[in-house]
């Protein structure tokens, strides 16, 4: 069995964007396998972060994410994910 596709089929039957969280230190809004956009907190405020995965370690964390990582990732509504960039 080809994992490669196995995995690019898993993408293509899910629905973008999909948000996540990690504890209350990061939101992601996830737009496409490749893409995604990320509130990271500092101190008392959140900075925005646009990343494209390039690399194998991007794509590995946008893996990750869309498949919550043993727990590690919750997933979360686009109203929680926006109310914090307010």
């Amino acid at each position: 069995m080809d994992i490669g596709l196995t995995a690019f089929s898993f993408y293509l039957q899910m629905a973008f964007p999909q948000y996540r969280k990690l504890n209350d230190r990061a939101y992601y809004k996830i737009v496409s396998e490749t893409e995604m956009f990320e509130m990271q907190k500092l101190g008392k405020r959140y900075v925005p972060i646009h990343l494209i995965a390039h690399t194998f370690v991007d794509r590995n964390l946008l893996s990750d994410l869309l498949n919550e990582d043993n727990g590690r990732y919750e997933v979360i509504s686009e109203e929680e994910y926006e109310s914090i960039r307010t």
